[in-house]
């Protein structure tokens, strides 16, 4: 967050904590007695730390009557302003719990990141002994722009599409492109399809498939490309949450499935699977480095854009080998 040599004004000064948690609790119990249960406290003092905050901030967040209390149009704005406030400090306390030096990072990723450049990012961060820790947490598209937005993370590596952006302030975001998703295809070791010389769609429309789910974008590639061939997309045998599941599975059947090259390398290096010479025509979004536009600054997410950077130009040059 951006930091000033200015004095807190006086009325901001005199809050405490249990101040920026109070509009909070009002939104969730709707009656000051109950905040005043849930805080152990009298509702007289719960009523002078709401009086505190209204004057600190010079104007009413919260309408009470006689059904109980409301925010107001203000006081949702000011909720959501102390509650980043209140992320911020935990993650003070996370950070100095998890790493002894206070650097931590925290970051969301979706699987595909989480198996091929989030986790060659760690190695590398070990390998240059730069201090800096990381903790990743696996998660969708729509979660983790939720939890990043809520700053209850410093970064995502991950994909996004319009109709998740849509439900956020058309800045809310800072964008940095890492990797080029390029789809290929799996089987198992020993598939037909590696003994034929010419592969089309209207080969890959007769085969078995294991895909992503109807409303992912690699499972949205999958169906326009046939379409675009003027070919009917097969129906998937297996519908599957993750680019592991259907690795997995190919691994001992015939079904075939498409990801992002990175991922199969993954697999194939392991001989689990084989990567079938055939470049998926439609493409998807690249994974990119998402940041929020408010959070200022930071020597520890440029060098951690930095060794990002860094991994994706390997897993790059290691695709087009």
């Amino acid at each position: 967050m951006k930091t000033s040599s200015q004095p807190l004004p006086v009325k901001l000064a005199q809050l405490r904590l249990k101040h920026l948690s109070l509009l909070d609790q009002i939104a969730v119990h709707g009656s000051l007695r109950q905040v005043a249960d849930q805080l152990h406290v009298t509702q007289p003092a719960v009523t002078a730390m709401l009086k505190d905050l209204e004057s600190a901030f010079g104007a009413d967040l919260v309408k009470r009557d006689r059904h109980g209390a409301v925010l107001t149009e203000r006081g949702h704005a000011a909720r959501a302003r102390l509650a980043a406030i209140l992320n911020e400090l935990r993650d003070f306390e996370l950070a100095n719990s998890l790493a002894a030096n206070g650097r931590l990072l925290r970051v969301g990723a979706l699987p595909t990141a989480m198996m091929g450049l989030a986790s060659r990012a760690m190695a590398e961060l070990r390998r240059r002994d730069s201090g800096l820790s990381v903790r990743l947490v696996e998660q969708t598209v729509e979660s983790v722009l939720a939890d990043l937005h809520a700053h209850k993370l410093d970064c995502a590596i991950s994909r996004v599409d319009a109709d998740t952006l849509a439900e956020y302030p058309h800045d809310a975001f800072h964008f940095d492109p890492l990797l080029r998703m390029q789809m290929r295809i799996a089987c198992r070791r020993g598939h037909p399809l590696m003994r034929k010389r010419s592969i089309t769609l209207a080969t890959l429309a007769n085969y078995s498939w294991a895909t992503l789910a109807v409303d992912s974008q690699v499972r949205i590639a999958f169906e326009q490309a046939f379409v675009l061939d003027g070919l009917r997309p097969p129906i998937p045998m297996v519908e599957s949450l993750s680019f592991v599941s259907n690795l997995n599975l190919v691994r001992n059947t015939d079904l075939l499935t498409i990801a992002p090259d990175s991922a199969i390398e993954e697999f194939r290096e392991l001989g689990i699977v084989e990567r079938v010479d055939f470049v998926w025509p439609v493409p998807v979004s690249p994974l990119m480095l998402i940041t929020r536009r408010d959070a200022g600054k930071l020597s520890d997410m440029d060098e951690f854009r930095a060794v990002l950077h860094h991994c994706a130009q390997q897993l790059l040059k290691a695709a087009d080998a």
